[in-house]
Order: C-alpha cells, then sequence, then structure tokens
C-alpha cells in the first residue's frame, strides 16, 4: 500500500500507475509457484511477454537530444514493488479468508497497514501545520470507501475464490483509473504509453486463455494444460 501511494504521489499518469500494478494477475502465480509449489500454465508463460514489452514501452521517454531512450523511473519501481506486494496479499489472503471470518481479518490487515504508515510518516515525513476541511473530507473518503469498505469487500470474496480467479476480478481496475483519471483529472498519455497499457492488459486476457480447449489439444497429458 505505501508503495502505491508514493507511486501515485509521484506519477504523472495514474492510469499508467494502475496498468503496471494490474500485472499482479500474472505475478500471482508466479509467486505461487516459487513459494508454494503450484504449478505454471502455458498461458502464463506466454502472458509474460506482452507484459514485458509494456512495461519496456512505458519506460521509453524523450531524451535531451529528441530522441527516444530507455529510463526506468521511480514510479515504475514504486509500482512494481507494489505489485509483488498485492500478489502476496492475494495469496496469502486467499487461503486464510477460508477459515477466519471477514471482519477479524480485515481489521487485522488494516490495523497493520495503519501502524507501518504511522511509523514510516514520522520517520520520513514533516507534519503540515494545519489541514483543511476539504482535505479532511477526501482523507475520510479514502480511508472509508476506498479503503475500508474495499478490504471488507475483497477479503469476503477472497474467501470464495482461489488466487488466480481473485486476480483476474482486477482486470477491470487500471480501464478504470484511465478512464476516471481522463475524465476527473485531465490526464493524457504519450503513445507510447498507451501501447505500453494495451500489451500489459492483453497479457491478462492471454493469461486466461488457458480455458480454451487448443492448450489441452496441443499439450496432451501435460501439466501445463491442466
Amino acid at each position: 500500500m505505501l508503495f502505491w501511494i508514493l507511486g501515485l504521489d509521484n506519477t504523472s499518469s495514474v492510469g499508467e500507475g494502475a496498468f503496471i500494478v494490474s500485472l499482479t494477475v500474472v505475478v500471482v502465480p508466479i509467486v505461487g509457484r516459487l513459494f508454494f509449489g503450484e504449478k505454471l500454465t502455458v498461458s502464463l508463460v506466454l502472458a509474460l511477454f506482452p507484459a514485458i514489452i509494456g512495461l519496456f514501452l512505458l519506460s521509453l521517454k524523450f531524451t535531451e537530444t529528441g530522441e527516444w531512450g530507455f529510463s526506468l523511473e521511480s514510479t515504475h519501481v514504486f509500482f512494481l514493488l507494489s505489485t509483488l506486494g498485492f500478489a502476496f496479499h492475494v495469496i496469502f489472503t486467499s487461503r486464510f479468508a477460508q477459515s477466519i471470518p471477514t471482519m477479524p481479518l480485515s481489521t487485522v490487515q488494516l490495523l497493520a497497514i495503519s501502524l507501518i504508515a504511522i511509523i514510516a510518516a514520522a520517520i520520513t515525513e514533516d507534519w503540515p501545520e494545519g489541514v483543511s476541511g476539504i482535505s479532511w473530507f477526501w482523507v475520510l473518503c479514502s480511508a472509508v470507501i476506498a479503503t475500508t469498505l474495499r478490504f471488507v469487500l475483497q477479503n469476503k470474496a477472497f474467501g470464495h475464490l482461489k488466487p488466480s480467479h481473485a486476480s483476474m476480478i482486477f482486470m477491470l481496475e487500471p480501464v478504470w483509473a484511465a478512464c476516471i483519471g481522463v475524465m476527473l483529472m485531465s490526464e493524457s498519455m504519450l503513445v507510447n504509453q498507451v501501447w505500453g497499457c494495451a500489451f500489459i492488459f492483453s497479457s491478462l486476457f492471454v493469461y486466461r486463455i488457458s480455458s480454451i480447449k487448443l492448450l489441452k489439444k496441443l499439450f496432451p497429458g501435460s501439466s501445463l494444460s491442466k
């Protein structure tokens, strides 16, 4: 959550950040394989290619000489770190949500976030002398609607879904974030950013082609097709 917020605080494109974090869909099975021995699918391997291409396109920037150059910005690093963190969150929550009631689980998670955020803020930030009423209003909306309500609903759903299936629900998040960013924040994207987001979004669809029977015909009896 902290890496995600740091990325949002420094990015010039909310939609771009949302598409990077949407790679959680692809990262979840990789983390599941490394730490829990879950099997990888052909669709995941294929999805990695457009995902990498998309990240590369998002990292392309104009240099001082007017030419395209590769530049991995700090915001990209923050978003990628949050993607890894969200992947662990999806996996662990999906496992524990089946045996722990939703409200206690959500409460413990939110208390942990609050404690870590307060410590991080106390170490790295200066507290403002005053905060306007409208700022407190949006803080309250963020805390109640975008964070608390979201966690409760997510944890409730995680108790009934597999980690890979739950992560696919987040496919719509970057689409909504990009659209709302354009409508409410007047954001715009460069051509390479649009293509980068398109490749990342396509990787999410590629990952779901494991349900197509053609793969099972191409790889009969293989663990990759199961």
